[in-house]
C-alpha cells in the first residue's frame, strides 16, 4: 500500500497550513493520506505517541511502501518507532528535524524520551531519508543542530532561504516532489 502519513510536531503553527496542503494534493489525486493526532503539550511524550502510531502499525497500515512527512520533534519519534519496532518504510520526508543535544536545556529536558536511540541504523529500515530545514521553520534549534540529525540518518539534505512565504512555498514544493519520488 502507497500510503503518506502526516505527523505534525509540538505545534502546528509554522507548517499547518503547508501539512493541510500536502494532504490536500494527495488526497485530490487518490493517495491514501493519514494525519494522526499526537498529544501536545498535555500527554506529549514518546510513549503517547506510540500508542497512537501502534495502532495504525497493528492495522497494517506502516508498511514497505509507506512514506512518513514528519516536522519537528516528529522526525525524531519517527525514527525511534520505526528502529523499536523494526518496521520497514520506503521513505521520510523530514522538515526542521532535530535531535538532542540542542543547546537549550529545557527542549533537551522536556523531550529527553524522544531522543533516548541511536539514530544511524534508521537507514536499515528506510529507503530514503530526506531532510528539509526552512531558514524561519525552526526558530528554536539551530542550523547545527538540525544538520547533525541529518547527518546521524544519513538523509540528503535540502536548504531553504528565504522570507517566509518563500521558504513555505519551496517547502510544499519540496515535500511534494520528494513524497512522489519514484
Amino acid at each position: 500500500m502507497k500510503n503518506i502519513f502526516i505527523l505534525h510536531g509540538t505545534e502546528k503553527t509554522f507548517y499547518g497550513a503547508t501539512f493541510d496542503k500536502v494532504n490536500k494534493y494527495f488526497a485530490e489525486r487518490g493517495r491514501q493520506v493519514y494525519v494522526p493526532t499526537l498529544p501536545t503539550v498535555q500527554g506529549m511524550n514518546y510513549k503517547n505517541w506510540e500508542k497512537v502510531l501502534e495502532g495504525f502499525l497493528d492495522a497494517g497500515l506502516i508498511t514497505k511502501d509507506t512514506t512518513f512527512v514528519c516536522h519537528g520533534i516528529a522526525a525524531v519519534f519517527l525514527v525511534k518507532f520505526i528502529l523499536r519496532h523494526k518496521s520497514n518504510i520506503k521513505r521520510a520526508v523530514l522538515v526542521d528535524g532535530f535531535y538532542a543535544p540542542t543547546g537549550d536545556a529545557s527542549i533537551d529536558s522536556a523531550y529527553a524520551d524522544f531522543f533516548e536511540i541511536d539514530l544511524r541504523s534508521f537507514k536499515e529500515y528506510c529507503s530514503e531519508r530526506i531532510c528539509i530545514y526552512a531558514q524561519n521553520g525552526n526558530k528554536t534549534v539551530s542550523f547545527d543542530v538540525l544538520k547533525t540529525f541529518a547527518d546521524f540518518i544519513y538523509a540528503e539534505s535540502v536548504y531553504n532561504q528565504g522570507g517566509n512565504s518563500e521558504v513555505i512555498a519551496a517547502t510544499l514544493e519540496q515535500i511534494i516532489r520528494y513524497v512522489n519520488r519514484r
